[in-house]
Protein backbone atom coordinates (compact mmCIF):
# COMPACT_ATOMS: atom_id res chain seq x y z
CA UNK A 1 0.00 0.00 0.00
CA UNK A 2 2.74 2.44 0.91
CA UNK A 3 4.53 1.98 -2.40
CA UNK A 4 1.29 2.64 -4.20
CA UNK A 5 0.61 5.84 -2.29
CA UNK A 6 4.10 7.18 -3.00
CA UNK A 7 3.79 6.69 -6.76
CA UNK A 8 4.34 9.96 -8.59
CA UNK A 9 3.11 11.03 -12.02
CA UNK A 10 5.30 13.98 -12.96
CA UNK A 11 6.91 12.98 -16.25
CA UNK A 12 7.59 15.70 -18.86
CA UNK A 13 5.07 16.23 -21.62
CA UNK A 14 4.89 13.27 -23.98
CA UNK A 15 2.80 12.80 -27.11
CA UNK A 16 2.94 9.04 -26.54
CA UNK A 17 0.94 9.40 -23.35
CA UNK A 18 -1.68 11.56 -25.04
CA UNK A 19 -1.80 9.20 -28.02
CA UNK A 20 -3.28 6.57 -25.70
CA UNK A 21 -6.38 8.75 -25.46
CA UNK A 22 -6.96 8.97 -29.22
CA UNK A 23 -9.27 5.90 -29.34
CA UNK A 24 -11.57 7.77 -26.94
CA UNK A 25 -11.36 11.02 -28.95
CA UNK A 26 -11.71 9.55 -32.44
CA UNK A 27 -15.49 8.91 -32.40
CA UNK A 28 -16.07 12.64 -31.81
CA UNK A 29 -13.60 14.06 -34.33
CA UNK A 30 -16.48 15.75 -36.15
CA UNK A 31 -17.27 17.79 -33.05
CA UNK A 32 -13.58 18.66 -32.70
CA UNK A 33 -13.53 19.96 -36.26
CA UNK A 34 -16.68 22.00 -35.68
CA UNK A 35 -15.48 23.67 -32.51
CA UNK A 36 -12.00 24.36 -33.95
CA UNK A 37 -13.45 25.87 -37.11
CA UNK A 38 -15.84 28.06 -35.15
CA UNK A 39 -13.02 29.24 -32.91
CA UNK A 40 -11.10 30.39 -35.98
CA UNK A 41 -14.08 32.59 -36.81
CA UNK A 42 -14.42 33.78 -33.20
CA UNK A 43 -10.74 34.72 -33.06
CA UNK A 44 -11.15 36.68 -36.30
CA UNK A 45 -14.16 38.56 -34.89
CA UNK A 46 -12.31 39.38 -31.66
CA UNK A 47 -9.36 40.70 -33.66
CA UNK A 48 -11.49 42.73 -36.08
CA UNK A 49 -13.76 44.36 -33.47
CA UNK A 50 -11.22 47.11 -32.57
CA UNK A 51 -10.81 47.81 -36.31
CA UNK A 52 -14.55 48.43 -36.56
CA UNK A 53 -14.25 50.86 -33.67
CA UNK A 54 -11.34 52.56 -35.41
CA UNK A 55 -13.40 52.97 -38.58
CA UNK A 56 -16.27 54.46 -36.59
CA UNK A 57 -13.97 56.98 -34.87
CA UNK A 58 -12.20 58.08 -38.07
CA UNK A 59 -15.29 58.24 -40.32
CA UNK A 60 -18.11 59.28 -38.00
CA UNK A 61 -16.78 60.87 -34.83
CA UNK A 62 -13.73 62.73 -36.16
CA UNK A 63 -15.51 63.92 -39.31
CA UNK A 64 -18.72 64.66 -37.37
CA UNK A 65 -20.96 62.97 -39.92
CA UNK A 66 -23.45 60.12 -40.08
CA UNK A 67 -23.01 59.33 -43.76
CA UNK A 68 -22.67 55.56 -44.22
CA UNK A 69 -23.59 54.81 -40.60
CA UNK A 70 -26.53 52.55 -41.48
CA UNK A 71 -24.57 50.08 -43.68
CA UNK A 72 -21.75 50.11 -41.12
CA UNK A 73 -24.17 49.37 -38.27
CA UNK A 74 -25.84 46.59 -40.29
CA UNK A 75 -22.51 44.88 -40.97
CA UNK A 76 -21.47 45.27 -37.34
CA UNK A 77 -24.75 43.83 -36.05
CA UNK A 78 -24.55 40.87 -38.45
CA UNK A 79 -21.00 40.18 -37.29
CA UNK A 80 -22.05 40.23 -33.63
CA UNK A 81 -25.04 37.98 -34.41
CA UNK A 82 -22.78 35.54 -36.25
CA UNK A 83 -20.40 35.63 -33.28
CA UNK A 84 -23.24 34.81 -30.88
CA UNK A 85 -24.38 31.90 -33.06
CA UNK A 86 -20.80 30.61 -33.32
CA UNK A 87 -20.40 30.73 -29.55
CA UNK A 88 -23.61 28.72 -29.15
CA UNK A 89 -22.59 25.97 -31.57
CA UNK A 90 -19.01 25.92 -30.29
CA UNK A 91 -20.16 25.50 -26.70
CA UNK A 92 -22.61 22.80 -27.79
CA UNK A 93 -19.85 20.88 -29.60
CA UNK A 94 -17.40 21.23 -26.70
CA UNK A 95 -20.03 20.11 -24.19
CA UNK A 96 -20.82 17.09 -26.36
CA UNK A 97 -17.12 16.17 -26.43
CA UNK A 98 -16.79 16.58 -22.66
CA UNK A 99 -19.86 14.53 -21.79
CA UNK A 100 -19.16 11.70 -24.24
CA UNK A 101 -15.44 11.36 -23.61
CA UNK A 102 -16.07 11.37 -19.86
CA UNK A 103 -18.78 8.73 -20.23
CA UNK A 104 -16.63 6.48 -22.43
CA UNK A 105 -13.65 6.71 -20.07
CA UNK A 106 -15.78 5.86 -17.04
CA UNK A 107 -17.42 2.94 -18.83
CA UNK A 108 -14.07 1.57 -20.03
CA UNK A 109 -12.60 1.72 -16.53
CA UNK A 110 -15.65 0.17 -14.90
CA UNK A 111 -15.72 -2.65 -17.42
CA UNK A 112 -12.00 -3.27 -16.95
CA UNK A 113 -12.32 -3.24 -13.16
CA UNK A 114 -14.81 -6.09 -13.37
CA UNK A 115 -12.25 -8.20 -15.25
CA UNK A 116 -9.37 -7.65 -12.82
CA UNK A 117 -8.35 -10.26 -10.27
CA UNK A 118 -8.90 -10.09 -6.52
CA UNK A 119 -5.21 -9.31 -5.98
CA UNK A 120 -5.62 -5.86 -7.53
CA UNK A 121 -8.31 -4.94 -5.01
CA UNK A 122 -6.24 -6.38 -2.17
CA UNK A 123 -3.39 -3.94 -2.92
CA UNK A 124 -5.29 -0.88 -4.22
CA UNK A 125 -7.45 1.30 -1.96
CA UNK A 126 -10.99 1.81 -3.16
CA UNK A 127 -10.61 5.56 -2.77
CA UNK A 128 -7.81 5.65 -5.32
CA UNK A 129 -9.91 3.68 -7.79
CA UNK A 130 -12.80 6.07 -7.21
CA UNK A 131 -10.53 9.08 -7.80
CA UNK A 132 -9.36 7.67 -11.13
CA UNK A 133 -12.82 6.81 -12.38
CA UNK A 134 -14.38 10.11 -11.30
CA UNK A 135 -11.90 12.97 -10.71
CA UNK A 136 -9.18 12.06 -13.23
CA UNK A 137 -11.71 11.21 -15.92
CA UNK A 138 -13.55 14.49 -15.41
CA UNK A 139 -10.35 16.52 -15.66
CA UNK A 140 -9.26 14.77 -18.87
CA UNK A 141 -12.64 15.34 -20.51
CA UNK A 142 -12.70 18.99 -19.42
CA UNK A 143 -9.17 19.64 -20.65
CA UNK A 144 -9.80 18.03 -24.02
CA UNK A 145 -13.16 19.73 -24.60
CA UNK A 146 -12.35 23.22 -23.32
CA UNK A 147 -8.62 23.58 -22.64
CA UNK A 148 -7.39 22.59 -26.09
CA UNK A 149 -10.03 24.74 -27.78
CA UNK A 150 -9.21 27.79 -25.65
CA UNK A 151 -5.49 27.25 -26.32
CA UNK A 152 -6.15 27.13 -30.05
CA UNK A 153 -8.16 30.37 -29.86
CA UNK A 154 -5.48 32.13 -27.77
CA UNK A 155 -2.69 31.23 -30.22
CA UNK A 156 -4.70 32.47 -33.20
CA UNK A 157 -5.71 35.65 -31.41
CA UNK A 158 -2.21 36.61 -30.21
CA UNK A 159 -0.61 35.92 -33.61
CA UNK A 160 -3.32 37.86 -35.48
CA UNK A 161 -3.15 40.85 -33.13
CA UNK A 162 0.59 41.27 -33.56
CA UNK A 163 0.28 40.93 -37.35
CA UNK A 164 -2.30 43.74 -37.44
CA UNK A 165 -0.34 45.95 -35.03
CA UNK A 166 2.82 45.66 -37.13
CA UNK A 167 0.75 46.39 -40.22
CA UNK A 168 -0.67 49.56 -38.65
CA UNK A 169 2.53 50.87 -37.02
CA UNK A 170 5.66 48.73 -36.66
CA UNK A 171 7.34 51.08 -34.17
CA UNK A 172 4.49 51.12 -31.68
CA UNK A 173 3.91 47.38 -32.12
CA UNK A 174 7.61 46.74 -31.46
CA UNK A 175 7.38 48.57 -28.13
CA UNK A 176 4.48 46.37 -27.03
CA UNK A 177 6.29 43.29 -28.30
CA UNK A 178 9.30 44.15 -26.10
CA UNK A 179 7.10 43.69 -23.02
CA UNK A 180 6.06 40.17 -24.01
CA UNK A 181 9.35 38.43 -23.04
CA UNK A 182 9.04 39.87 -19.53
CA UNK A 183 5.48 38.58 -19.32
CA UNK A 184 6.62 35.18 -20.60
CA UNK A 185 9.45 34.85 -18.05
CA UNK A 186 7.24 35.87 -15.13
CA UNK A 187 4.50 33.53 -16.34
CA UNK A 188 6.86 30.57 -16.65
CA UNK A 189 8.28 31.27 -13.17
CA UNK A 190 4.91 31.44 -11.46
CA UNK A 191 3.19 28.76 -13.52
CA UNK A 192 5.86 26.17 -12.71
CA UNK A 193 5.43 26.79 -9.01
CA UNK A 194 1.65 26.89 -9.17
CA UNK A 195 1.74 23.67 -11.20
CA UNK A 196 3.81 22.00 -8.49
CA UNK A 197 1.41 23.01 -5.73
CA UNK A 198 -1.65 22.14 -7.82
CA UNK A 199 -0.23 18.66 -8.30
CA UNK A 200 0.26 18.44 -4.56
CA UNK A 201 -3.36 19.46 -4.03
CA UNK A 202 -4.62 16.79 -6.43
CA UNK A 203 -2.45 14.10 -4.86
CA UNK A 204 -3.62 15.02 -1.36
CA UNK A 205 -7.20 15.19 -2.58
CA UNK A 206 -6.87 11.63 -3.87
CA UNK A 207 -5.54 10.53 -0.49
CA UNK A 208 -8.38 12.32 1.30
CA UNK A 209 -10.93 10.66 -0.99
CA UNK A 210 -9.39 7.28 -0.20
CA UNK A 211 -9.32 7.95 3.56
CA UNK A 212 -12.90 9.20 3.53
CA UNK A 213 -14.13 6.16 1.64
CA UNK A 214 -12.21 3.73 3.83
CA UNK A 215 -13.46 5.50 6.95
CA UNK A 216 -17.09 5.22 5.91
CA UNK A 217 -16.99 1.66 4.59
CA UNK A 218 -14.94 0.50 7.58
CA UNK A 219 -17.02 2.28 10.20
CA UNK A 220 -18.06 -1.00 11.85
CA UNK A 221 -14.44 -2.00 12.33
CA UNK A 222 -13.55 1.46 13.65
CA UNK A 223 -16.35 1.41 16.20
CA UNK A 224 -15.65 -2.13 17.31
CA UNK A 225 -11.96 -1.34 17.84
CA UNK A 226 -12.55 2.13 19.25
CA UNK A 227 -10.12 3.89 16.91
CA UNK A 228 -12.31 6.90 16.03
CA UNK A 229 -9.80 9.37 17.56
CA UNK A 230 -6.96 7.91 15.48
CA UNK A 231 -9.03 8.14 12.29
CA UNK A 232 -10.00 11.70 13.13
CA UNK A 233 -6.40 12.74 13.73
CA UNK A 234 -5.18 11.12 10.50
CA UNK A 235 -7.97 12.68 8.44
CA UNK A 236 -7.33 16.09 9.98
CA UNK A 237 -3.64 15.83 9.10
CA UNK A 238 -4.45 15.05 5.46
CA UNK A 239 -6.95 17.89 5.11
CA UNK A 240 -4.55 20.30 6.82
CA UNK A 241 -1.85 19.34 4.33
CA UNK A 242 -4.20 19.97 1.41
CA UNK A 243 -5.21 23.31 2.96
CA UNK A 244 -1.56 24.41 3.15
CA UNK A 245 -0.86 23.37 -0.44
CA UNK A 246 -4.00 25.09 -1.77
CA UNK A 247 -3.19 28.25 0.22
CA UNK A 248 0.33 28.31 -1.21
CA UNK A 249 -1.04 28.03 -4.75
CA UNK A 250 -3.59 30.77 -4.05
CA UNK A 251 -0.89 33.11 -2.71
CA UNK A 252 1.22 32.59 -5.81
CA UNK A 253 -1.81 33.34 -7.99
CA UNK A 254 -2.58 36.44 -5.92
CA UNK A 255 0.92 37.79 -6.65
CA UNK A 256 0.99 36.74 -10.29
CA UNK A 257 -2.24 38.40 -11.45
CA UNK A 258 -1.38 41.94 -10.21
CA UNK A 259 2.04 41.70 -11.92
CA UNK A 260 0.36 40.86 -15.22
CA UNK A 261 -2.08 43.73 -14.74
CA UNK A 262 0.86 46.04 -14.03
CA UNK A 263 2.53 45.08 -17.32
CA UNK A 264 -0.77 45.65 -19.14
CA UNK A 265 -1.09 49.10 -17.58
CA UNK A 266 2.50 49.94 -18.52
CA UNK A 267 1.84 48.90 -22.12
CA UNK A 268 -1.31 51.02 -22.23
CA UNK A 269 0.56 54.02 -20.80
CA UNK A 270 3.32 53.69 -23.41
CA UNK A 271 0.76 53.50 -26.18
CA UNK A 272 -1.08 56.56 -24.86
CA UNK A 273 2.08 58.66 -24.48
CA UNK A 274 3.73 57.75 -27.76
CA UNK A 275 0.55 57.30 -29.78
CA UNK A 276 -1.00 60.49 -28.38
CA UNK A 277 2.05 62.44 -29.54
CA UNK A 278 1.79 60.89 -32.99
CA UNK A 279 -1.90 61.80 -33.21
CA UNK A 280 -1.11 65.38 -32.18
CA UNK A 281 1.58 65.55 -34.87
CA UNK A 282 -0.93 64.01 -37.32
CA UNK A 283 1.38 61.03 -37.85
CA UNK A 284 -1.36 58.65 -36.75
CA UNK A 285 -5.14 58.70 -36.89
CA UNK A 286 -7.15 58.73 -33.67
CA UNK A 287 -8.90 55.50 -34.68
CA UNK A 288 -5.56 53.71 -35.09
CA UNK A 289 -4.56 54.85 -31.59
CA UNK A 290 -7.80 53.36 -30.22
CA UNK A 291 -6.92 50.04 -31.89
CA UNK A 292 -3.52 49.97 -30.19
CA UNK A 293 -5.03 50.86 -26.83
CA UNK A 294 -7.60 48.07 -27.16
CA UNK A 295 -4.95 45.55 -28.13
CA UNK A 296 -2.52 46.70 -25.41
CA UNK A 297 -5.20 46.20 -22.75
CA UNK A 298 -6.39 42.82 -24.01
CA UNK A 299 -3.32 41.16 -25.52
CA UNK A 300 -1.74 40.06 -22.24
CA UNK A 301 -4.84 38.18 -21.08
CA UNK A 302 -4.70 35.55 -23.87
CA UNK A 303 -0.91 35.32 -23.39
CA UNK A 304 -1.52 34.62 -19.72
CA UNK A 305 -4.31 32.22 -20.62
CA UNK A 306 -2.06 30.42 -23.10
CA UNK A 307 0.67 29.94 -20.49
CA UNK A 308 -1.86 28.72 -17.93
CA UNK A 309 -3.39 26.24 -20.37
CA UNK A 310 0.03 24.91 -21.35
CA UNK A 311 0.76 24.25 -17.68
CA UNK A 312 -2.62 22.56 -17.24
CA UNK A 313 -2.01 20.50 -20.38
CA UNK A 314 1.26 19.21 -18.91
CA UNK A 315 -0.42 18.66 -15.55
CA UNK A 316 -3.33 16.79 -17.15
CA UNK A 317 -0.85 14.22 -18.42
CA UNK A 318 -0.65 12.91 -14.85
CA UNK A 319 -4.41 12.26 -14.94
CA UNK A 320 -4.02 10.34 -18.21
CA UNK A 321 -1.18 8.30 -16.73
CA UNK A 322 -3.32 7.37 -13.72
CA UNK A 323 -6.28 6.36 -15.89
CA UNK A 324 -4.13 4.37 -18.30
CA UNK A 325 -2.34 2.74 -15.36
CA UNK A 326 -5.70 1.33 -14.34
CA UNK A 327 -6.74 0.34 -17.85
CA UNK A 328 -3.39 -1.37 -18.49
CA UNK A 329 -3.57 -3.53 -15.37
CA UNK A 330 -3.59 -7.22 -16.28
CA UNK A 331 -5.59 -9.82 -14.31
CA UNK A 332 -3.54 -12.56 -12.69
CA UNK A 333 -5.98 -15.27 -13.78
CA UNK A 334 -6.85 -15.27 -17.49
CA UNK A 335 -8.99 -17.78 -19.35
CA UNK A 336 -7.38 -19.50 -22.30
CA UNK A 337 -8.61 -18.82 -25.81
CA UNK A 338 -10.16 -22.28 -25.97
CA UNK A 339 -12.18 -21.64 -22.79
CA UNK A 340 -13.35 -18.23 -24.03
CA UNK A 341 -14.29 -19.68 -27.43
CA UNK A 342 -16.43 -22.38 -25.81
CA UNK A 343 -17.84 -20.72 -22.70
CA UNK A 344 -17.47 -17.01 -23.45
CA UNK A 345 -16.13 -14.41 -21.04
CA UNK A 346 -17.58 -12.43 -18.16
CA UNK A 347 -19.49 -10.08 -20.48
CA UNK A 348 -20.51 -12.37 -23.35
CA UNK A 349 -21.26 -15.70 -21.73
CA UNK A 350 -22.22 -18.65 -23.93
CA UNK A 351 -24.56 -20.37 -21.51
CA UNK A 352 -25.71 -22.90 -24.05
CA UNK A 353 -22.28 -24.55 -23.82
CA UNK A 354 -22.14 -24.68 -20.03
CA UNK A 355 -22.23 -28.17 -18.60
CA UNK A 356 -25.10 -28.86 -16.24
CA UNK A 357 -23.96 -29.01 -12.63
CA UNK A 358 -25.32 -31.90 -10.57
CA UNK A 359 -25.62 -31.08 -6.89
CA UNK A 360 -27.14 -34.17 -5.26
CA UNK A 361 -24.66 -34.07 -2.41
CA UNK A 362 -25.62 -30.48 -1.80
CA UNK A 363 -29.20 -31.53 -1.04
CA UNK A 364 -27.90 -33.58 1.86
CA UNK A 365 -26.09 -30.51 3.21
CA UNK A 366 -29.40 -28.65 3.37
CA UNK A 367 -30.48 -31.00 6.16
CA UNK A 368 -27.32 -30.40 8.12
CA UNK A 369 -27.69 -29.05 11.60
CA UNK A 370 -24.87 -26.54 11.03
CA UNK A 371 -26.13 -23.12 10.06
CA UNK A 372 -23.03 -22.32 7.98
CA UNK A 373 -23.42 -25.54 5.97
CA UNK A 374 -27.10 -24.81 5.33
CA UNK A 375 -26.32 -21.27 4.10
CA UNK A 376 -23.60 -22.59 1.81
CA UNK A 377 -25.99 -25.17 0.45
CA UNK A 378 -28.68 -22.69 -0.41
CA UNK A 379 -26.17 -20.42 -2.14
CA UNK A 380 -25.03 -23.30 -4.31
CA UNK A 381 -28.60 -24.24 -5.15
CA UNK A 382 -29.43 -20.68 -6.10
CA UNK A 383 -26.37 -20.57 -8.38
CA UNK A 384 -27.39 -23.89 -9.97
CA UNK A 385 -30.91 -22.61 -10.51
CA UNK A 386 -29.69 -19.43 -12.24
CA UNK A 387 -27.36 -21.40 -14.52
CA UNK A 388 -29.90 -24.08 -15.29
Amino acid sequence: MAAYEEQEYNKPFSFRVWAKMFPFFRPYRRYFMVTMGLNVFLAAVDVLTPLFQSYAIDHFITKDTLDGLQPFAAVYVMMIAAQAASVYFSVHAATTIEMNVGRDLKWAQFRHLQALSFSYYNTTPVGYIHARVMSDTLRIATMVAWGLVDMFWAMLYVASVFVIMFWLDAGLAGIILMIVPGIALITVYFQNRMLYWNRRVRKLNSQITSAYHEGITGVKTSKSMGIEPDNDEAFWGQTAGMHRAASRSARLNAVYIPIILLFSSVASAIVLVRGGGMVREQAMQLGTLSVFISYAVIIFEPIQQLARLLSELISCQANIERVMDLLEQKPNVVDSDAVVARYGDAFTARKENWERIRGISCLRMCHSSTRTARNMCWNILICMYRRG
